[in-house]
């Protein structure tokens, strides 16, 4: 019981933040909107959001190929004394391996596509 209570406590909490940083991003849209500046605006998150999956997924194969380095205990090295590049990491995973990084990559995509941000301008852009 106790448990429950505390979920839905939580759960209220997140709605009530979302609420508050819609009602914060409404008037900015707005203005956006106004301005003919929000294409622009979107255009600059999406490549910034992309950028940052991009850099996430590179630091999810560092980690996994640093886990298994560490558990096999053989480092790969290029022939300049550097690391691996990111192709030989990937090709050197095993089916297993790879499956756990598609995974990792899954969450770290979903969780910068589902936003309460993304969600919101949505709404604005695709009216129904």
């Amino acid at each position: 019981m106790m448990k429950t209570n505390i979920k839905t406590m939580q759960v209220r909490l997140e709605e009530e933040r979302i609420a508050n940083f819609q009602d914060q991003l409404l008037p900015l849209i707005i203005g956006l909107l106004r301005t003919g500046k929000l294409p622009a605006v979107l255009r600059i998150y999406r490549d910034t959001l992309a950028s940052e999956i991009k850099t996430s997924v590179k630091q999810a194969v560092e980690k996994m190929h640093l886990e298994l380095d560490s558990v096999s205990g053989d480092g790969m090295v290029d022939a300049d004394g550097g690391g691996s590049s990111l192709g030989t990491k990937l090709k050197s995973l095993s089916p297993d391996g790879f499956l756990k990084l598609l995974e990792e990559v899954f969450m770290i995509v979903q969780v910068m596509y589902t936003c309460p941000f993304l969600q919101h301008l949505q709404h604005y852009i695709y009216p129904e």
